[in-house]
């Protein structure tokens, strides 16, 4: 018998969604893969049948666990963007938190013993006492009873708790506590480096002015490439069946700190153009100066360390906007 034998995947035309599902399809390929994708979104996915809910529809996702009847759960899905989750805080804890409950209550009721691989996060750290240390995943949380300036970070504390308590004692929950990934693919321009990569390539076409617009260059951040973070969630997957019923948490990470201002040194490094910075005053100073995490349990637990390097990672992301910005141009003709 397979190892598992029915898949769902929330997420899976996300950022880490459009890397992690092929690689399951291909680590997978006996098993029923259902690939849960929101109404109205047109994308379709080799290898995957789609199935449309919205995770903060309660009577959908229960539907669709109902029909699936998974032993595998990879949730990825949710507003992944603490920007966006600053200006729609409800929203956040509708989608994030919500949407837990939601897929944990399904599981509950028709799928008990599955296995649950939750996408985290390291901000759920309570970084103010740290003091610049990495954090292991003993480390305490940030407080769910109150958003204060981070509402993705405090749906993300609630969304684990949820999950913990709502899915069935048989069931095995995975929490994998990534810290900032990047990479070809990351669209999002609320994050800097995909903000950065896009501008370079604008500059390199001629659209724009060669200034390059930023907020706080002092913070530190362990950045991990996309590709690296998917290898951590099939490792954690491949390894559920040895785990015990209950939850078992996993940090993600490099160990290490990257100064924002020095990516984007190596970012315009990458290319011809001549290019220069200006402060943008509607990006405010960092809240945190340094995240990074401890990731030996999972070392020790998979054999995982990152193989993608820095300069990998940012090449990467570079290329995917040019081939992006070629596209557009390509369908503008």
């Amino acid at each position: 018998m397979a190892i598992y034998e029915r898949i769902l995947l929330t997420g899976a035309s996300g950022f880490v969604g459009s890397h992690l599902a092929p690689a399951l399809a291909r680590a997978y390929p006996e098993a029923r893969r259902v690939a849960m994708a929101a109404p109205g979104d047109a994308r379709c996915m080799a290898d995957w049948e789609i199935a449309r809910a919205d995770l903060t529809d309660e009577a959908q996702i229960e539907r669709l666990v109902a029909q699936t009847v998974p032993d595998l759960v990879v949730h990825l899905a949710g507003m992944a963007s603490p920007h966006l989750a600053r200006q729609d805080r409800a929203g956040v804890r509708r989608v994030n938190a919500r949407g837990c409950e939601h897929l944990a209550s399904a599981l509950s009721r028709h799928a008990p013993g599955s296995t649950v691989l939750f996408a985290s996060s390291a901000s759920v750290y309570d970084w103010s006492k740290l003091a610049g240390d990495a954090a292991t995943e003993d480390a305490p949380l940030r407080s769910a009873d109150t958003e204060d300036d981070d509402p993705y970070a405090a749906s993300k504390v609630v969304a684990e708790d949820v999950l913990a308590k709502t899915l069935d004692a048989s069931a095995k929950l995975v929490i994998a506590r990534p810290t900032n990934h990047s990479g070809w693919g990351q669209k999002d321009r609320n994050f800097p480096l995909a903000r950065f990569a896009e501008r370079i390539v604008e500059i390199e076409n001629g659209q724009v002015e060669p200034i390059i617009e930023h907020g706080d260059l002092d913070a530190g951040r362990d950045f991990l490439d996309v590709r690296d973070v998917v290898d951590a969630y099939l490792r954690l997957i491949a390894l559920a069946p040895t785990l015990p019923a209950g939850t078992s948490v996993f940090n993600v990470g490099s160990g290490k700190a990257h100064r924002i201002g020095d990516l984007l040194e190596r970012l315009r490094g990458m290319t011809r153009a001549e290019t220069a910075t200006r402060r943008d005053s509607n990006f405010g100073k960092a809240a945190i100066r340094s995240m990074v995490c401890d990731a030996s349990r999972l070392r020790r637990a998979t054999g995982w360390a990152p193989h993608y390097s820095i300069d990998e990672m940012l090449q990467s992301l570079l290329d995917f906007w040019r081939r992006e910005t070629a596209s557009s141009w390509d369908a503008a003709q």
